[in-house]
């Protein structure tokens, strides 16, 4: 059975919450940070199957994660968030899949029902969630 695990960065700890809750009904083992540099710390030892990042953070920014992630040649899913402007999340998937990652953006806040099923979608298919996927 494969595991899912998820990453999530973002600088506001009840986005941060939000996420790892939501993560944890569909089957995730959820890892939360809250700056770039503790993200890629985690990256090595956490090995996740998901992440999620927040674009516009303080210091290292989603921008960097991703391209840092494409340079690592990261097999991650890669979900990535705005609030500020969903251009700035469409622009940071379009980086992302240029770089050869599985990316998708959304746009913060975002709804219980979107993000669960961005989650769901991509979670690996044969670990069964601990509550019923949203269609």
């Amino acid at each position: 059975m494969a595991e899912n695990r998820l990453l999530v960065v973002d600088d506001l700890p009840a986005m941060c919450e939000v996420v790892r809750v939501l993560g944890d009904d569909l089957g995730f083992e959820v890892a939360i940070t809250t700056h770039g540099h503790d993200f890629m710390r985690e990256m090595e030892s956490f090995d996740p199957t998901t992440v999620l990042i927040d674009i516009v953070m303080p210091g290292v920014d989603g921008f960097d994660l991703v391209r840092w992630l494409g340079d690592r040649g990261s097999d991650a899913r890669v979900i990535v968030a705005s609030a500020v402007n969903r251009e700035y999340a469409e622009l940071a998937a379009k980086l992302a899949s240029a770089f050869g990652l599985d990316a998708i953006c959304i746009q913060k806040p975002f709804m219980v029902e979107e993000l669960s099923r961005v989650l769901a979608d991509r979670r690996e298919e044969d670990v069964p969630p601990s509550i019923a996927s949203p269609q």
